[in-house]
């Protein structure tokens, strides 16, 4: 009885579960803990609700890279030059975990206002390889990045390259970006062709195989959280002194996170990797 009830809504509590087959809360309790072993389970946030051809497409893309990976693990991780935008906030409200504090039993929990994202922000597109930081770029909120724009940004990054790392051009830059509509606009891809990039293949709706969103842009957005900016100009400097104060391992274990990314994203059959 229990076993249908819960076929036809799997979100029915424990008393409602007992309304409906007409059985005590203790006997519902009992069937549901030791019997049929069940755990009340909340839903885990993901990107999107990825189809069966997103999932093949997500793995294919992985294996590729893989394959790419496995000629030459060394050479290949120190030739990936990522980067992505992010907005980055004057201040950022603390979570419920952050807010935590050891108290005596006895005390009340103590209030916290509710406060919002700060609607004072700058979009940052921050370039970087296994060694550090290529390029910072800010546009102030109202600014819209086009295919140009990026095209140029791209630009700017070559001669970063040429200068920050002498002889990488030479050997082959892997650029591995999203599929925002600016970076893969016909001006973009052109510019990405004619300075000479080999760009990695990465699908679409995939945050957990992009180094700056599961790793540089969470660990940037907490510092940023606890150093909280009153201009468009301090949350820039602020978001530079964060970057440029990282050593080289720190960059390194973002890049050298993406064989294990791709590795379980293949061994998942597309779904989801998770942190």
């Amino acid at each position: 009885m229990i076993s249908s009830a819960l076929a036809k809504d799997n979100r029915l509590t424990l008393r409602e579960l007992a309304a409906k087959t007409r059985l005590t809360f203790y006997t519902v309790f009992v069937i549901i803990k030791t019997i049929l072993k069940l755990t009340l389970k909340c839903a885990k946030w993901v990107p999107k609700i990825l189809t069966k051809e997103q999932k093949a497409k997500r793995k294919n893309s992985a294996s590729e890279n893989i394959f790419l990976h496995n000629l030459d693990p060394e050479f290949f991780e120190t030739h990936i030059v990522t980067g992505n935008e992010t907005w980055v906030h004057h201040y950022t409200p603390e979570t419920k975990r952050q807010s935590k504090q050891w108290l005596p039993k006895w005390f009340p929990r103590p209030h916290k206002a509710i406060r919002k994202l700060s609607a004072k922000k700058v979009l940052a597109t921050i370039f970087w390889d296994s060694k550090g930081v290529l390029l910072v770029d800010f546009v102030h909120k109202g600014t819209t990045i086009t295919g140009e724009y990026y095209a140029n940004l791209l630009r700017k990054l070559l001669q970063k390259i040429r200068y920050k790392r002498p002889g990488m051009e030479e050997e082959g830059i892997f650029l591995l970006h999203d599929n925002a509509s600016p970076h893969t606009s016909n001006v973009s891809q052109a510019a990405i062709s004619n300075l000479g990039f080999i760009q990695l293949s990465h699908p679409a709706y995939s945050p957990d195989m992009a180094p700056s969103d599961y790793y540089l842009f969470p660990k940037l957005k907490k510092f940023l959280a606890k150093n909280p900016s009153t201009s468009d100009d301090e949350v820039e400097k602020t978001t530079k002194r964060y970057l440029a104060q990282k050593l080289p391992d720190f960059y390194a274990r973002g890049i050298a996170d993406l064989r294990h990314r791709w590795n379980r994203c293949v061994e998942l059959r597309g779904a989801y990797v998770e942190n």
